[in-house]
Order: structure tokens, then C-alpha cells, then sequence
């Protein structure tokens, strides 16, 4: 059971009152069958996804339209993942990276430390690879031939038209990998290890039951790691119950 914070739930770009919340849902508390039915924002990627719906939800209620925000919300993920999958929104960011990329010297400091102490990478991405290669080359310059040491590159396209028997190969080698550490992680997790945010009644909120899912450690951004060294072993301590940023003052 999760719950929303009244404070922050906005329906269009203005947050609703208590009242209004009661007449519309009329609890604060979801439930696990209403979980699945959300919809996790993760990463900056679904900004610009939240933002539209806001702004076209908004516009609505202004115009004084009747409309369902099923449908709302349909259209624009339809939209986004078209720009997405179709390359428009990749060459669009690389045609003009100076606006749309901020260089960080701090990522490649930490790359190198990890470099320097023996570690190997890989990155796990969904955009094409002509698209981080050229990310990375903006974000870093001259000393991207520094990280290609560092990275391991294995890059492929597979359609179903190519799925070739080698590619089978390698995905039914990697399901089995997928499967057993599935099953390991379950039996060294309780089911109910509670929550990692909570909301302002102290429940878990809808946003920490979607990180549960596939999260033990995050951050904004990797260079946050500097501050450990590069042996530390980061994990979740069995007996904290409360993330630091939970403390209210």
C-alpha cells in the first residue's frame, strides 16, 4: 500500500485541495491493483512527457472542455515515444549539443578514477550507440579515447529479421543469467523490506514502490560516487529503515 502527498499532486499545473482529492479518489491511499496501473517518471527523459501532460490537461480545464485524461495521456506517450524511437529527438540534440548538452568535467574525472583502480564498465542504454558515442564525444572531447579503453563496446541492432542464431544464443545465455539472479535477490530480500521514501504520513509513496522494483542504490548522476572509494560496496543496511533525506527538521 502507497500512498500520494497532498501537497504535490497536481492535476494540470495546479495542485488539488484536500476536498478536491476526496471527491476524485476518495482516499489518499493506493492500492497494489492501482499501482499497476501507474505510470514511474524515472529519469529527465520524462520531463518533457509529464510537462505536455500538465500543459495539455491544463489547457482543457481552462478552455472548460470536457475531456478523459486516459486519452490525454495516450496521445502524448504516443507522441514521445515516437520522437523517441523514430531518431528525431537523438538528431536533434547532436545537430546542436551546446544546447541541449552540459559539459561535465567531474563525469570524466570519475570515469578515470574507476579506470585508474582496475574497474570495467558497461553501459546499459536504450538510445543508439551514434547517439551516446556522440554525447560522449561532446561531453568529453579530446579524452573520449580515454573511456573507450574503459568501456567494453558490444553494440547491435537486432530486428526480428536478424535474429540470427548467435544472437539467440547470446539472449538465451543472458535470460538464464537474468533468471538465476531474479531468484538469488529474492531469497536475499524480505518481500516487505519497506519503504525507501516516504510521504508526509510516513507511508511508502508511489514513486518509492516503482524504484523498489529494479533500484538498491541511486543518484543524480554518477560523479556522485567520488565521495566513496572505489572499493566501497554500496547496499541498502538491513536494519535502516530511513534514508538520511527522510529526517525531518
Amino acid at each position: 500500500m502507497a500512498c500520494f502527498r497532498r501537497r504535490i499532486f497536481p492535476f494540470g499545473s495546479f495542485p488539488l485541495s484536500r476536498p478536491e482529492i476526496n471527491d476524485l479518489y476518495g482516499t489518499r491511499h493506493i492500492g497494489r491493483d492501482q499501482a499497476q496501473e501507474l505510470v514511474g517518471l524515472m529519469d529527465f527523459f520524462c520531463f518533457s512527457e509529464a510537462c505536455l501532460i500538465a500543459d495539455i490537461v491544463q489547457h482543457f480545464v481552462d478552455a472548460k472542455l470536457e475531456f478523459d485524461p486516459s486519452y490525454v495521456y495516450q496521445d502524448v506517450n504516443q507522441a514521445i515515444q515516437h520522437v523517441h524511437r523514430s531518431g528525431l529527438a537523438h538528431r536533434g540534440i547532436l545537430s546542436d549539443p551546446e544546447k541541449y548538452l552540459v559539459k561535465n568535467g567531474q563525469l570524466f574525472r570519475f570515469l578515470r578514477m574507476l579506470k585508474e583502480n582496475g574497474k570495467k564498465l558497461f553501459l546499459l542504454t536504450n538510445s543508439p550507440y551514434y547517439f551516446v558515442d556522440g554525447g560522449m564525444r561532446f561531453m568529453l572531447e579530446a579524452k573520449f579515447h580515454i573511456i573507450q579503453e574503459l568501456l567494453v563496446k558490444l553494440h547491435a541492432t537486432v530486428s526480428n529479421g536478424e535474429a540470427s542464431e548467435d544472437y539467440m544464443s547470446l539472449l538465451w545465455e543472458l535470460n538464464e543469467e537474468r533468471h538465476k539472479a531474479c531468484y538469488t535477490m529474492k531469497r536475499m530480500f524480505n518481500k516487505s523490506f519497506g519503504a525507501t521514501f516516504l510521504t508526509d504520513t510516513g507511508q511508502e509513496s508511489a514513486f518509492a514502490y516503482h524504484i523498489h522494483q529494479y533500484a538498491d542504490v541511486y543518484t543524480s548522476k554518477p560523479e556522485n560516487f567520488l565521495c566513496h572509494p572505489p572499493h566501497a560496496w554500496l547496499h541498502v543496511p538491513y536494519d535502516i529503515k530511513i534514508m538520511p533525506h527522510h529526517v525531518k527538521v
